[in-house]
């Protein structure tokens, strides 16, 4: 039985001309169904945070190992092109060869000059709003309340 279903049980329990309960025994059996109910729904709650908790540290255990072993990669594979110097390698287990590639390295100044000789060459990132700003406007200003709004919420909390 879901919890509405149990409310809507208990609220035909009482006279709607009187208020009274028209039989306790079942309204208290009702009302004791509808506080276990509700604790299990928020002992599961706590079995998921707990759960999706265990989940986060884990990704972030992997993560960090992650990292580690991506480091470790590139160490030694700066290392075997060190020692190789764009030779090739190759040995029934493991080929080791080299490609080429190009990428752009801008200096220092190249924005300064490309304002005045080349503006195609730089993008700009599109406006966002700040929004520790904008509450602190609108709790001192009615001007921008067309246009932006502080919603206010209430979020459960479950120990």
């Amino acid at each position: 039985m879901t919890l509405y279903n149990i409310d809507q049980s208990i609220m035909s329990m009482i006279c709607p001309e009187t208020g009274e309960i028209l039989d306790l025994e079942k309204f208290e059996e009702l009302q004791l169904t509808r506080v276990e109910k509700i604790e299990n729904i928020a002992l599961w709650y706590k079995e998921l945070k707990a759960r999706a908790a265990a989940i986060k540290a884990e990704k972030a255990e992997l993560a960090a190992r992650q990292t580690a072993d991506e480091r470790n990669m590139e160490r030694l594979s700066n290392l075997l092109a060190y020692y190789l110097a764009g030779q090739k390698y190759e040995t029934p287990k493991v080929a080791l060869s080299f490609r080429k590639s190009s990428r752009v390295e801008v200096g220092d100044d190249f924005v300064e000059w490309a304002k005045t000789n080349c503006p195609e060459a730089l993008t700009y990132d599109e406006p966002k709003p700040n929004k520790t700003v904008i509450k602190g406007l609108l709790e001192s200003n009615d001007e921008i309340k067309f246009f932006a709004q502080i919603v206010e919420s209430q979020n459960l909390q479950v120990k």
